[in-house]
């Protein structure tokens, strides 16, 4: 489309023609209905119609009536133009107050914010004691982390020595056991040289005797 009377006008018959099949205007969303309606009582021709006589041809002027123009084929009726004319008149003119509106919001903006920089400003030591405490929690808890540290390597030492006095137990005990079986093996070993000792006198002593016996022998028979 050319501009935007051609829309208009497109828009105007396929109104048109929707009253007149359907009965009723289609719901028309994305135009302004006031719009169409004072262009369309803007832009509505005059025809005129030529009629031939027996003085000459003769030219009538064919008003809105003629055409059969109705209410019923405008978009709105007059008394709802007239409506909606001071509905757009009332909102011309509300254009002020719409700026005055705004004026007040502007202020009203500034307010706050000069409100909300005060507010600032005496929260501005609470602030700091916050950051203060929250230094004083993050020291605390790289204290702890430092202290944690101490206490795993201690405890890695401590399963250390625990490891150090199992083994040394250990050692012990085996030691003990072997203690024990060389006493028993002492014991063992003493009783047998204790009776091989003693089979060793009395094999001397029956040595000994069997000489003497006979000798004794001899002396009693001289």
């Amino acid at each position: 489309m050319r501009n935007i009377d051609d829309r208009n006008r497109v828009l105007f018959c396929i109104l048109n023609l929707c009253k007149d099949v359907l009965g009723r205007f289609p719901k028309v969303v994305g135009i302004d209905v006031v719009e169409m309606a004072l262009w369309a009582k803007e832009n509505t021709p005059v025809a005129s119609k030529q009629g031939t006589k027996q003085d000459g041809p003769v030219v009538a002027t064919v008003t809105e009536s003629d055409m059969k123009v109705t209410v019923e084929k405008e978009l709105v009726s007059q008394a709802e133009e007239e409506d909606m004319e001071a509905l757009l008149g009332t909102y011309v003119m509300g254009v002020g107050e719409a700026e005055a509106f705004s004026e007040r919001l502007k202020r009203e903006l500034l307010a706050l914010e000069a409100a909300n920089v005060h507010a600032i400003l005496e929260t501005e030591p609470l602030i700091e004691e916050v950051l203060r405490g929250l230094e004083a929690a993050t020291n605390c808890v790289d204290d702890m982390d430092e202290w944690l540290g101490i206490f795993n390597m201690k405890m890695r030492h401590m399963r250390e020595d625990i490891e150090s006095v199992r083994t040394c137990l250990h050692k012990i005990m085996l030691m003990l056991d072997f203690c024990a079986l060389w006493h028993v093996l002492m014991s063992s070993l003493l009783g047998i040289f204790c009776l091989h000792k003693t089979v060793l006198m009395l094999g001397f002593c029956a040595l000994w005797y069997v000489p003497m016996l006979s000798l004794f022998g001899d002396f009693v028979s001289f």
